[in-house]
């Protein structure tokens, strides 16, 4: 597991993706077939509230993605975009987000 922070490896993603909704965040899951191992972007954007509200949003992510990283998809690359309100909700809110998000990814690559 690995997170994307170059600007080409956003627009890999952008090109061709699936959109599942959540309360708190959006995540795009990347359709094209690459063998590389699961990569993660995370985009919050002033929407989301001051820099201390987008830094926790970004720390939150991280700090699920490397508990759960058992449950990510072996391959592939997706993003996170947090919604409005992510950056006041409880730890609890964000987790249940997240869990649910990366469990409609699972399923439906379980399912192909």
């Amino acid at each position: 597991m690995q997170f994307i922070k170059k600007k080409r490896d956003y627009q890999n993603v952008y090109s061709s993706y699936e959109k599942h909704y959540g309360k708190l965040f959006l995540f795009l899951l990347g359709t094209s077939q690459l063998e590389t191992p699961f990569s993660l972007g995370i985009i919050v954007s002033k929407k989301v509230g001051n820099a201390v509200h987008r830094n926790k949003v970004k720390r939150r992510v991280r700090a699920f993605v490397r508990q759960n990283t058992a449950e990510l998809p072996p391959v592939g690359a997706g993003i996170l975009i947090a919604r409005a309100g992510a950056g006041e909700a409880s730890w609890d809110a964000t987790e249940q987000d997240l869990r649910t998000l990366l469990r409609i990814d699972s399923h439906q690559r379980n399912a192909e």
